[in-house]
C-alpha cells in the first residue's frame, strides 16, 4: 500500500531574479496513515519561500548585498536579514 497519493495542486508563487514572478502547480499529497497533506516541491523551491533556491544561496554566500549594484532586483535588505536568521536559527 503506498504511503502518499496524490489529493490535489495548489499554486504557489515562486520570485526570480529581476522580480519575475512565476506561478508554479504544486501537488499536494495526502499520507494514508495519518491523513497529513505534504506538497511536493521541486529542487529550485524553499520550503515557506516565494525566492528560488538559488537567490536565497546567493544571499546566505554573500553575493547578494544591498550595496551590490547587481543586486538591485534581488529581495530587500530586510528580507535578506531575515533569511540568515532563519538559516541560522535552524542550525542551532
Amino acid at each position: 500500500m503506498e504511503e502518499l497519493s496524490y489529493r490535489d495542486s495548489c499554486k504557489r508563487i515562486m520570485l526570480q531574479e529581476g522580480h519575475e514572478r512565476h506561478v508554479c502547480i504544486i501537488r499536494r499529497m495526502k499520507c494514508s496513515r495519518c491523513g497529513i497533506l505534504h506538497r511536493e516541491l521541486p529542487d529550485f523551491l524553499v520550503p515557506y519561500k516565494h525566492y528560488t533556491a538559488e537567490v536565497i544561496s546567493g544571499v546566505l554566500d554573500g553575493q547578494v548585498t544591498s550595496d551590490d549594484e547587481d543586486s538591485m532586483d534581488y529581495p530587500c535588505e530586510m528580507t535578506m536579514h531575515r533569511l540568515c536568521f532563519t538559516v541560522i536559527r535552524k542550525i542551532w
